[in-house]
This record gives structure tokens, C-alpha cells and sequence, in this order.
């Protein structure tokens, strides 16, 4: 049996049995469940991409089709962003309540309605309404992959498929620009851009679907004290001894895990804690780059398009749509180097 691992003064030191299950999680051999769990948590990241690179190549459609505005263009892209930014401060703090899993669904129903929504949608208004709760759905699935993926891949595979995750984004790029290409093909029509949101919602749809099976982070489930069903997660990742995981689970019975590394208190910590000196390395290395990248991705990468077009640079003199079909060749290309 594991020793008694000590924690930080003020802390509450690992139950000995909760150490074993960790280490059991950590230490595991990469296997298919986990290469299943990745793929499917890495769902809002791709969609992401595929958003972006949709609404990029839309926004020329819909200036014809919907006759938008300048003011309208600009609300449009900045819907997305805004909704990611909202999204992604609701999705941590429930994810925490009630579980990776619970929120892992709820954003991918409501990327799914809302990319629904904005296919479906006559007038710029509602587009811009639904482009925002597309927004939200992604920025919830945002803190809530990357903690799942922390939290239930092996130690020496953790930062590999944490990267991985955050890849998928560009990933999603390409996989856009190849639907883009394939739909204007099938479809040369300006209301095309109907169709780009509605293999959006299929996207977020089989997602929805291949989670229901996803299990639930065994680390999160010890942390609320739900250890038996812990347990019960840990044998679908890693092959393990039954009987032993049930009496460790019964010896723990409603134990709660704590892994934070500053002291516990009654009232939970604000967003300060993560300047103190126990996180604020972390934080700075995670937040400044993932800020750069979203200027690149948000701030350029959704106006690539409009930006190649402006430049003269793919088929300035082609009608319309087989100038957005140029702009997304184009735009495609520029992507394979982001």
C-alpha cells in the first residue's frame, strides 16, 4: 500500500488509497480507451477551427446573400469571439460542479442547436446571436478538454496529448477548407453558406453522440467523493485487479481528494489564487502563449478571406463563387503553416 503523501501546510494530506488510485492512472501503459477518451475530448477544438474557417469563407456569401453591413461584418466575427470568451469562464466552474462529462455534453448540444440556428437563420441578426452561443459552446469545451485530458491520461503521455488537443484546432482548419472546396463544388449557389453550417452541426452532433460513452475523469469523481464510481472508471482505462479497487473504494468510502496545492479553506478560492506563487508560473506560460495564438487564429485567421480578397491575391476578377472557392484554396494553404 502507497505511504501517506504530504500535502502543504494547511492542507489535507492524500489518503493513502486515493495515492494508489492516482498512481494506478498515472503510471498506466497507453492504450485504445485512452487514445478514444483523447479523441473524443478534443471534439470542441476541432469544431473550433472548422468554425472559424466556415464563418471566414461565409462572410462573403453572406455580404451578398444577406445583404450585411460593415457594423454587421465586424459584430459577426466578433460574436464567436465574445461567445468563446463567455463560454470559456462558464465552462471551467461547472465543469467543476457537476462533472467533465455533464459539461462535455451540454457544449456540444448547444454548439450543435446553435450551429442549427445559423443555417437555418434569414437575417444577420439572428446570425450573429447564433455565431455567439456557437462561441459559447466552444469556449466551454475549451478549460473542460484540457482538464479531462490532464486528468486521465498516463504521466509520460500527459503533455503529448495535451499539444495534441490543442492541434486539433489546426486540424480542423484543413478539414474545413476541404468541405468548403467540396460544398461549393456540389452546390455553386451564394446560400452555400447554409451548408457550411450545417456540416458544423453534423460535426458537433456525432461528437454529442461518441461522448454519451465517454466516461467520467476518475480524479474529478475522487474530489467529490464519489470514490466507488471512481474506481469504476479507472477499469475502463486501466486493466486492474476488481476486488482490490472495490475494497480501496470501501475503505475510502466518502473521502474527498484533494490536489490543490495551496491550503484548503471553507470558502473556495477565487481566480486570484492563480497568481500566487504556487501557480503563477504555470499560469503565465499557459495564458501568454494561448493569448498570442488566439490573435493569430481570431483576430487574423477569421479575416483571412476577406483579407486575400482585398489583396487581389485569388480570383478578384472570378464571380462570386468561384472566388470564394480561390479564397479558400488559398486560405487552405495559409493554414497548413498554422
Amino acid at each position: 500500500m502507497a505511504a501517506t503523501v504530504p500535502a502543504m501546510q494547511g492542507a489535507p494530506a492524500v489518503h493513502p488509497d486515493h495515492g494508489q488510485i492516482v498512481a494506478l492512472l498515472d503510471d498506466a501503459p497507453m492504450r485504445l480507451p485512452h487514445y478514444v477518451a483523447w479523441a473524443l475530448s478534443s471534439g470542441g477544438t476541432l469544431i473550433d477551427g472548422i468554425s472559424v474557417f466556415m464563418l471566414g469563407m461565409a462572410i462573403p456569401l453572406l455580404t451578398q446573400n444577406l445583404g450585411l453591413s460593415p457594423l454587421q461584418t465586424g459584430l459577426l466575427g466578433a460574436a464567436l469571439v465574445a461567445g468563446a470568451i463567455g463560454g470559456a469562464m462558464l465552462g471551467g466552474r461547472l465543469a467543476d460542479r457537476i462533472g467533465r462529462k455533464s459539461v462535455f455534453l451540454l457544449d456540444m448540444a448547444l454548439l450543435a442547436a446553435a450551429a442549427g440556428f445559423s443555417a437555418l437563420t434569414w437575417n444577420a441578426w439572428g446570425l450573429i446571436a447564433a455565431e455567439f452561443a456557437v462561441g459559447m459552446g466552444i469556449g466551454m469545451d475549451f478549460p473542460v478538454s484540457g482538464s479531462y485530458v490532464a486528468e486521465c491520461m498516463p504521466h509520460r503521455r500527459r503533455s503529448r496529448m495535451m499539444v495534441a488537443t490543442i492541434a486539433c484546432q489546426s486540424v480542423g482548419l484543413l478539414v474545413a477548407a476541404l468541405l468548403v472546396m467540396a460544398l461549393l463544388h456540389l452546390e455553386p449557389e451564394p446560400s452555400v453558406w447554409r451548408w457550411f453550417f450545417a456540416m458544423e452541426m453534423l460535426t458537433a452532433l456525432l461528437f454529442l453522440l461518441g461522448r454519451l460513452n465517454l466516461p467520467e475523469s476518475p480524479r474529478w469523481l475522487m474530489g467529490q467523493g464519489r470514490n466507488r464510481e471512481a474506481v469504476h472508471m479507472l477499469e475502463r482505462f486501466v486493466p486492474s485487479d476488481r476486488r482490490e479497487l472495490e475494497r480501496m473504494a470501501s475503505r475510502l468510502g466518502a473521502a474527498v481528494h484533494y490536489v490543490a496545492r495551496v491550503p484548503q479553506t471553507a470558502r473556495p478560492p477565487g481566480y486570484a489564487v492563480l497568481f500566487q506563487p504556487a501557480y503563477l508560473r504555470s499560469t503565465l506560460l499557459s495564458a501568454v502563449p494561448w493569448f498570442l495564438m488566439d490573435i493569430a487564429t481570431y483576430g487574423v485567421g477569421l479575416f483571412t478571406a476577406v483579407l486575400l480578397a482585398e489583396m487581389h491575391f485569388e480570383g478578384r476578377e472570378l464571380p462570386l463563387v468561384p472566388q470564394v472557392a480561390a479564397l479558400a484554396r488559398g486560405t487552405g494553404l495559409i493554414d497548413l503553416f498554422v
